[in-house]
C-alpha cells in the first residue's frame, strides 16, 4: 500500500519539476548586436494586429482572435484602458467583458502572442486617454502624465493591481505576453504643448520592472516626425520603438530589432481642421 501511494506522488512531483523547468528555459530578449528579437535563444519575428477587447463583447473574443490567426498573424497588440476597469474609485472590475486575463488566455489558446500596451495613458481614441474621470473630479488641479504627487498616487495604486495580474502571463513565465509598453507616445505630449518629465518616465520604468520582474521586456512607442518626440518619450533601460504611417520613412528608427510600435493606416482627424490630401 505504501508503494502504491508513493507512485502518484512521485509522478506529480516529477511533472511539477518538468513544467517549471520548461518555464525556466523560456526567454524573450532583444539582441542589440544583431538587431533582432530572440525567443528561447532563436531569432524571432512577430506580425501583429490590434484588437480592443474593451470594444468587443467577450462572447466574440475567440472568434476575432481566430480570424487574426487565420489571416497569418502570430500576435495581437492590445491597449488596457484604466477607466474601463475603474470608473469609480476603488470599484475595480475584471469580470465578464472586462476580463483582461481571460482575453489574454484566449489569445494563448489560439496560439497568438500578446503585446500589451498598459498605459497608464493610452490612445486608441479612447475617452480621457483611459484615465478615470474621478481623479480630475476630486482633484481638479492634478497635472496628468507628470510626477505630480496626486497623479502618481493614483497611478501607483492602479499599477499595483494591474501588473501583478499580468506577471504570470509574461512569456518568460509561461504566458503569451512578449512585451509591455509604458505610457504612449509621450514625446508627442511635449510637442503638442504638454510636459517632458523624464522623472515620470523613469518612475513608470522602475514600477514596471519592480512588479513584472527585471527580465520583463518593457518598451515605449513614439512618433518619428521630430527628434523632440524621441528625446521626451524614450528613457534609458527601456526598448524604444517608433510608429509611422504607410507613407513615412523610418527616419529615426532606434537601434535594435526593427519594430513599428503602431502602424497607422488610417489616422483620426481633428474637428475643425481643414484637410487637403495629395492623391498623386
Amino acid at each position: 500500500m505504501a508503494t502504491y501511494m508513493f507512485r502518484p506522488t512521485f509522478t506529480f512531483v516529477f511533472l511539477f519539476i518538468i513544467i517549471h523547468a520548461l518555464k525556466a528555459n523560456r526567454t524573450f530578449t532583444i539582441d542589440y548586436d544583431n538587431d533582432m528579437f530572440r525567443m528561447d535563444g532563436k531569432p524571432f519575428r512577430y506580425i501583429s494586429g490590434s484588437i480592443h477587447y474593451s470594444r468587443i463583447p467577450s462572447y466574440y473574443w475567440k472568434d476575432r482572435l481566430q480570424k487574426m490567426k487565420a489571416a497569418g498573424l502570430n500576435a495581437v497588440q492590445v491597449y488596457v484602458p484604466w477607466n474601463f476597469h475603474e470608473m469609480e474609485e476603488n470599484e475595480l472590475n475584471f469580470e465578464g467583458d472586462k476580463d483582461l486575463v481571460g482575453f489574454i488566455k484566449q489569445a494563448q489558446e489560439v496560439d497568438l502572442f500578446v503585446v500589451l500596451r498598459a498605459g497608464p495613458y493610452i490612445c486608441g481614441e479612447w475617452d480621457f486617454g483611459g484615465f478615470p474621470p474621478y481623479i480630475l473630479a476630486k482633484n481638479p488641479n492634478t497635472i496628468f502624465r507628470t510626477m505630480d504627487s496626486t497623479y502618481i498616487k493614483y497611478v501607483d495604486k492602479w499599477l499595483d493591481v494591474l501588473y501583478p495580474m499580468l506577471k504570470p502571463l509574461l512569456y518568460i513565465n509561461g504566458g503569451p505576453v512578449l512585451m509591455v509598453q509604458i505610457e504612449n507616445e509621450y514625446g508627442s505630449y511635449k510637442v503638442t504643448g504638454g510636459y517632458c518629465d523624464h522623472d515620470y518616465m523613469r518612475h513608470l520604468r522602475n514600477k514596471a520592472f519592480s512588479l513584472l520582474g527585471k527580465d520583463a521586456v518593457i518598451f515605449t512607442t513614439d512618433g518619428d516626425r521630430d527628434s523632440p518626440e524621441l528625446r521626451c518619450g524614450t528613457i534609458e533601460g527601456v526598448y524604444a520603438t517608433i510608429d509611422f504611417h504607410p507613407t513615412r520613412k523610418w527616419r529615426q528608427l532606434p537601434v535594435a530589432a526593427a519594430f513599428n510600435g503602431l502602424f497607422v493606416c488610417n489616422c483620426f482627424e481633428y474637428t475643425g481642421r481643414f484637410y487637403l490630401f495629395d492623391l498623386n
